[in-house]
């Protein structure tokens, strides 16, 4: 595997870095004008390994389905969004199968699993941190 795409993997949420191909990574900075605290976006493009769910041996490779997109956290300032997309298999019915989604994306939101328990736990610090609230705020202004 290239140097880069090493690195990348391991900004990776360990589900995605453990089944899934680094395909390719768009890097979009803002022009400096922007009016946000965001210097640009990270896409990075990820395809589902060539594996059939639970090792099934009846399973013929059908494309993928629709990719995804996940929110996950930012890098170096750059909004980051994961592009997955799920490999299809079709059993000898003819019925499409593939992994489920629950442990790369957050039940109910578009967000790593990771991302939402670092959020959840930066929500309770704030609340409980008086003094780390009022940073954050004067930060963002």
């Amino acid at each position: 595997m290239a140097p880069y795409k090493e690195f990348v993997k391991l900004m990776l949420p360990v589900e995605v870095r453990e089944h899934f191909e680094l395909i390719k990574v768009d890097i979009n900075t803002y022009p400096s004008d922007t009016k946000t605290d965001e210097l640009g976006e990270m896409h990075i493009y990820l395809d589902e390994d060539n594996y059939t769910p639970d090792n099934r041996t009846d399973l013929t490779p059908n494309g993928f389905f629709p990719e995804i997109k996940i929110n996950d956290y930012p890098i170096r300032g750059h909004k980051v969004t994961l592009h997955v997309r799920r490999r299809r298999w079709t059993d000898p019915e003819g019925h499409n199968v593939s992994t489920d989604w629950d442990n790369i994306v957050q039940e109910h939101s578009r967000l790593s699993p990771d991302f939402v328990t670092f959020l959840k736990e930066m929500r309770r610090e704030l609340s409980t941190d008086s003094t780390l609230l009022e940073e954050v705020l004067l930060h963002r202004r």
